[in-house]
């Protein structure tokens, strides 16, 4: 009987110990979540700053080449130098 007492608190105190580790865990994989869950909020926000940081640049490149192509077809007012 005593031995039936010793295995049974023996499998409680192993059943409690992975009850333990179990839930250490699964604070870990919480936190672990939580944290890459602010990574990936702040990645959303830099990769669209960026595209439209890009958009801005890009008008711009257009508007700067219609100048200079308006200012090619007006060439009558440019000197050889300013034209290269």
């Amino acid at each position: 009987m005593s031995q039936y007492s010793s295995d049974t608190k023996q499998a409680s105190e192993t059943v409690i110990q992975v009850t333990a580790n179990t839930e250490e865990q699964t604070a870990v994989t919480q936190s672990f979540t939580s944290s890459i869950m602010k990574l990936s909020q702040h990645v959303d926000y830099i990769d669209n700053g960026c595209a439209g940081m890009g958009k801005i640049i890009y008008d711009l490149s257009k508007k700067i080449d219609s100048i200079r192509l308006d200012m090619v077809e007006d060439r009558f007012c440019l000197t050889d130098c300013d034209m290269i």
